[in-house]
């Protein structure tokens, strides 16, 4: 588990070699989790991914770059008091607290994960679809969390 929810300390590079392995091509835009590596394996093996893995193999991204794949990963960060929604272009941060329990960061134009702009109000339909990604994450994993969200007092 992750104890703080900014790239340096999430950002893990996925790498892959062996038959029917392209060499030589190195993706950075698509969205690959540690619960990708299992069925990616399996698929690789020629074995049967079993339909309860969470995640999903890589191999239609390991050819081309551009294929269909994940919106966003999820991440459990900070001994399960924050819940971490990737997509490709912002990065949103739900938190176990009371108040200012939110964060949003463009990755685009803030790499440096330097301005919150949950506040923001020009971007509350990307603030709205993060919290859906996670509410829909929380409630497929059953996941605990999902009981302490209260954001911004509202609850959800």
């Amino acid at each position: 588990m992750k104890a703080v929810p900014y790239e340096e300390a999430i950002a893990v590079p996925f790498i892959i070699a062996g038959p029917g392995v392209p060499t030589g091509k190195v993706g950075k835009h698509n969205l690959v989790s540690g619960l990708d590596m299992l069925p990616t394996l399996c698929d690789l093996a020629g074995i049967p991914v079993p339909d309860t893995l969470l995640g999903k193999s890589i191999r239609p991204i390991l050819s081309d770059s551009t294929a269909a794949w994940k919106e966003a990963i999820f991440l459990n960060v900070d001994d399960n008091q924050q819940r971490v929604v990737r997509t490709a272009r912002y990065k949103y941060i739900c938190l176990n607290r009371p108040s200012d329990n939110e964060v949003l960061f463009d990755l685009q134009q803030d790499p440096g994960e330097t301005k919150d702009l949950a506040k923001d109000p020009g971007l509350s339909a990307v603030i709205s679809r993060h919290r859906k990604l996670l509410d829909d994450w929380m409630k497929k994993t059953n996941d605990p969390f999902m009981a302490t969200v209260n954001r911004g007092g509202t609850g959800h």
